[in-house]
């Protein structure tokens, strides 16, 4: 087997070299953090790099999570503390859901109910130093449906309470030149809405269906420098990560560049954690005509040095249908050769996995993760949607039609989102979606993964070692003489309903 890489001089001079040569823009960067996970610094006050006119509006409208489906009129008071020094707010977020599969009576299906509430302060003393705390608690009392939780976004609910600090960061600057970050905040890259393969920060995906990104924020330090070349905004960051460090020998690095030029915007991104090879990522976003084109390229390196790259395409087309409305027509594409290029071939990983997870617990490098990694399984993707936003006399209402289709194992989910503002400040979230194809990723490879279950249980049968097997394990195959039986029922539909009140 292959040594893994270590931590090469190289790698850091490449890192530095790209964060001081290239562009980036401090607005871009700066709106799209706001838009995913809320209030954040205003760039442009305090640099006197400003973006372009013509840039500085998103391809679709977003609200305060920056999702398309909920574009709209959002309201987010805030108690002004102190002179306005101290800013008080937060969110109450309650979700339920109903997933309806080919297998339970109707009463049997599996109801989702995930809730969470975030608490920030945001102090800003003077207009050099600023300080940001988010804390959240999730509540699920409904702690079942592992698999559906996973699909919508939802995490883990095995505990029915957990608090978790999304972000705690200390920001300020040194001669107004450049703006330093401090402390565990969100760091979002990329152009594509749906799929992401230039964002080297995290190591989940964003799942494109949820409406709020539950991931919370990683302690790093991050270095923000724009400046101006040729009358054009650039932005440069470097970032040292510590989500994985127990020593310096073990921090992470990565850098990003970004342009306008025109109506375009470019990103050139580079990551390199301890024990694992770079990570390098372009993007661009441009405007051309009416048209709204967005690009992503991403590369990475395994452990013997192989290359696997990912790429992502997107179109929108933004019209006016009067002088008031407007509708966004969209499709994105993701190629991902790394995945399974048949719904068996998926099956069949996934059952060895949770075999192992089963006998062995711990022994699996997926304990703690639900295997099914849906949106990123198969190797060829495709979605196409439609956004109105407040048409008619529906003025705080959007209407999102979606659908979304593995294309290597023929499956696919269409999908209805509605969200309504009511009450001034109360903001309900409709949808309901119908899934196609059984043998496939949007099936939850029913058809197919309890005949693979099965067969990797027989195989590992054959090397059983019951000292380490999990206790459930024990258990389960005193009982039946060998691997239980798993069934894994189809999902046919799902309807939900959320509310949402920012405080």
């Amino acid at each position: 087997m292959a040594s893994r890489p270590r931590f090469r001089p190289f790698g850091v001079a490449v890192l530095l070299t790209l964060f001081w040569a290239g562009p980036a823009m401090a607005q871009a960067e700066a709106d799209r953090e706001a838009d995913m996970f809320g209030p954040e610094e205003p760039a442009d006050a305090e640099s006197p790099v400003a973006k372009p006119a013509e840039a500085a509006a998103p391809a679709t409208p977003v609200d305060d999570f920056g999702d398309p489906r909920m574009a709209g009129p959002v309201r987010e008071r805030r108690d002004l503390l102190d002179d306005d020094k101290l800013q008080l707010g937060g969110l109450l977020y309650l979700r339920n859901g109903l997933f309806i599969d080919d297998t339970h009576r109707w009463s049997r299906q599996a109801f989702t109910n995930s809730n969470l509430t975030d608490i920030y302060f945001d102090a800003r003393p003077n207009d050099r130093v600023r300080g940001f705390i988010r804390g959240r608690m999730l509540y699920s009392p409904v702690t079942s449906g592992g698999q559906s939780n996973a699909f919508l976004g939802l995490g883990d609910t095995s505990e029915p309470v957990q608090m978790q600090l999304d972000q705690l960061w200390l920001k300020f600057d040194i001669e107004h030149r450049v703006y330093i970050t401090v402390g565990a905040q969100h760091v979002r890259w990329g152009a594509t809405r749906l799929w992401n393969p230039v964002d080297a920060i995290y190591a989940t995906r964003r799942n494109p269906l949820t409406l709020f990104d539950q991931r919370t924020g990683l302690p790093m330090l991050k270095l923000h420098a724009p400046f101006e070349v040729a009358g054009n905004s650039w932005n440069a960051y470097l970032i040292a990560l510590a989500d994985e460090a127990t020593d310096l020998a073990h921090m992470g690095v990565a850098a990003r560049l970004e342009a306008v030029v025109g109506t375009a915007e470019v990103g050139l991104t580079a990551s390199k954690r301890f024990d694992a090879w770079p990570r390098l990522g372009l993007d661009l976003s441009a405007g051309v005509w009416e048209f709204d084109l967005t690009g992503e390229f991403g590369l990475r390196f395994d452990d013997d040095g192989d290359p696997h790259w990912q790429a992502s395409g997107g179109l929108s087309w933004s019209f006016h249908i009067n002088d008031e409305d407007v509708v966004i027509i969209g499709s994105e594409y993701f190629h991902n050769p790394a995945g399974h290029s048949t719904g068996a071939a998926a099956a069949s990983s996934l059952a060895t996995t949770l075999v192992d997870q089963f006998l062995y617990g711990d022994k699996s490098s997926y304990v703690g993760q639900n295997p099914f990694n849906f949106f990123y399984m198969g190797k060829q993707y495709a979605a196409l949607f439609a956004v109105a936003m407040g048409p008619g006399s529906w003025n705080d209402t959007a209407f999102t039609l979606s659908a979304l289709a593995n294309i290597s194992d023929r499956s696919g989910l269409g999908r209805l989102d509605v969200s309504t503002l009511v009450l001034t400040d109360l903001r309900v979230e409709f949808y309901g979606a119908v899934h196609v194809g059984t043998g496939g990723e949007f099936g939850f490879y029913s058809s197919r993964l309890s005949d693979a279950f099965q067969q990797a249980g027989l195989e590992a049968a054959a090397n059983l070692r019951p000292a380490d097997l999990t206790p459930e394990a024990k258990e389960a195959m005193t009982g039946s003489g060998g691997i239980p039986a798993v069934a894994f029922p189809a999902p046919v539909a799902q309807v939900g309903i959320n509310l949402r009140m920012s405080m």
